[in-house]
């Protein structure tokens, strides 16, 4: 091979090179692109669910205490820290469900709505249940795949009280281990 070929081949490849040098730069600002978007919606949401810690006050496990015994007999002051609880769980949901559709890890839609109906802070009480039924019309194209899940969950569940059984299963089991302490003690 002369070294006129030999010089043809080694440009050739030296564009090569760079072209598939460009495409990786270009990969790497997509990437870093989408990344610094996640930062900044991600951040602005944990604003908004800040100021939904604030405005829980500093014990909003009293308000949720009472709220088991006697949902009714909640004040105005109280049922404002209900909203500001149940607010942040479902903020954290649309992040989630919002940075799952930005190709990031997140937990499934499914998932979501069975700890926002189900779980011990969720919506699965009456005061739950009127608080969806308030929101649901206002929230847009917010997390529509946990939205359909948390519907399809509470027309099943109808208005079932499932921290209460949950609280009640808690108290038996936390007796049942307080007898068995006891009867290992004789």
């Amino acid at each position: 091979m002369d070294s006129s070929k030999l010089g043809s081949w080694l440009q050739i490849l030296g564009n090569l090179g760079l072209v598939v040098g460009l495409i990786l730069v270009a990969v790497q600002i997509n990437q870093n692109t989408n990344i610094a978007r996640a930062q900044l919606y991600s951040e602005g949401i944990t604003s908004s669910m800040n100021l939904d810690l604030a405005m829980m006050g500093e014990n909003p496990a009293a308000v949720w205490g009472k709220e088991q015994s006697n949902q009714e007999q909640l004040t105005d002051e109280e049922l404002a820290v209900k909203l500001a609880l149940v607010n942040y769980i479902w903020k954290d949901i649309i992040r989630t469900e919002t940075l799952a559709s930005m190709g990031l890890p997140t937990q499934s839609a499914k998932n979501a709505a069975i700890s926002f109906v189900k779980g011990p802070y969720g919506i699965g009480d009456d005061f739950g249940h009127a608080w969806w039924e308030e929101m649901k019309a206002g929230l847009g194209a917010a997390a529509p795949a946990t939205r359909e899940a948390v519907n399809a969950m509470l027309e099943q569940a109808g208005t079932a009280d499932h921290k209460a059984n949950q609280l009640a299963s808690i108290r038996e089991r936390i007796s049942e281990l307080a007898k068995q302490r006891a009867n290992a003690m004789e």
